[in-house]
């Protein structure tokens, strides 16, 4: 083949490539067209943006957030007999501060409940929050956990926890649980946190003769978590394993009790009940030795602190005092 036909052939191969191209542009200027090969050319043909719209025109395609949780969704077949939950919507939960608080959400194993999500709702706070994908994190905040339930198990229902570890106030609200069916089912589960405190039963001043046995009970209100440890202070001490001194701390659950056997003088003092995940608790404790009459020591407490009163308020006490007498004395001559 001479070089001259060889040159000839190069420009046709050239101008049908402009030709072709010129195609392409008139397509893509004319997306409105909803059939392609009206332009004589099959789409494997096209151009890459226009092969994207024309696939997206015939099978839209699902954004990473048409499947999320809608704000405001219509959840009322919660509780009626179609819906796939088996937890009663409105289900009120409460977790103490510091405490893992377990959101409850069970599906029942037949349904076809499709993808499960939990959010926050919206509130005066924040706005309405995705929290968790099927058993994934949607938000950074690890604190947030999710629990797949096992499918191959023989119970009707499957439970999708949400955990939230460490709660705070500002953690109190409302916990939205969604199931990708079609409509959307949810329901809410309202979160209150409280603190949880510890109490020692009985009065706050106790008083006690030598050599007797002194018994604290320690209760821990509000917790809704058993606690770790229980620590019991004397004073600045901590005395749950002084057994050389007739200690004996006794744990139950949510309750502890401190024993000390054969007390003395050096056992008063303050005296705390502090667990690892309540408010601490304390009581003074006055150890007397045989013989004194508790009665005559309170009293003579009493007359101590108002001693003292009377020391801190001075001259207005006095006059005060004085003008008592005064009306006393003049009511009884009038009678």
């Amino acid at each position: 083949m001479s070089t001259k036909a060889v040159l000839i052939l190069l420009a046709l191969i050239f101008e049908s490539f402009i030709t072709a191209d010129r195609h392409r542009c008139q397509v893509i200027q004319h997306p409105n067209h909803s059939h392609p090969h009206e332009f004589g050319f099959h789409r494997e043909f096209l151009s890459p943006h226009w092969r994207h719209l024309t696939r997206h025109r015939r099978q839209p395609v699902k954004r990473k957030t048409d499947w999320l949780p809608q704000k405001g969704m219509n959840n009322s077949t919660a509780d009626t007999q179609d819906s796939v939950f088996s937890t009663k919507n409105a289900t009120v939960v409460e977790a103490h501060i510091g405490s893992t608080a377990i959101l409850e959400c069970k599906v029942k194993k037949a349904s076809q409940f499709g993808m499960m999500t939990w959010a926050r709702l919206q509130d005066e706070y924040r706005p309405y929050s995705v929290l968790t994908v099927g058993d994934s994190n949607y938000v950074k905040d690890k604190r947030y956990m999710v629990s797949k339930p096992r499918m191959h198990t023989e119970d009707s229902d499957l439970n999708w926890f949400l955990r939230i570890l460490r709660v705070s106030t500002k953690d109190e609200g409302s916990y939205e649980c969604q199931a990708t069916t079609y409509p959307p089912q949810a329901i809410v589960l309202r979160l209150i946190v409280v603190e949880a405190v510890s109490e020692i039963v009985g009065s706050r001043e106790k008083i006690i003769r030598s050599g007797s046995i002194l018994r604290l009970q320690c209760l821990i209100k509000k917790a809704t978590e058993k606690p770790q440890y229980i620590f019991w202070f004397h004073d600045s001490r901590m005395i749950n394993y002084d057994s050389q001194r007739g200690v004996r701390v006794s744990n139950d659950m949510y309750r502890s009790v401190l024993t000390l056997n054969g007390v003395s003088a050096p056992d008063s003092g303050n005296y705390s009940c502090s667990p690892d995940n309540a408010r601490s608790s304390s009581v003074i404790v006055q150890v007397i030795k045989n013989g004194h009459d508790p009665a005559s020591i309170q009293s003579q407490e009493k007359l101590t602190s108002l001693a003292a009163i009377q020391n801190k308020t001075g001259s207005l006490l006095l006059p005060n005092i004085q003008l008592l007498i005064i009306i006393n004395i003049a009511t009884r001559k009038n009678t």
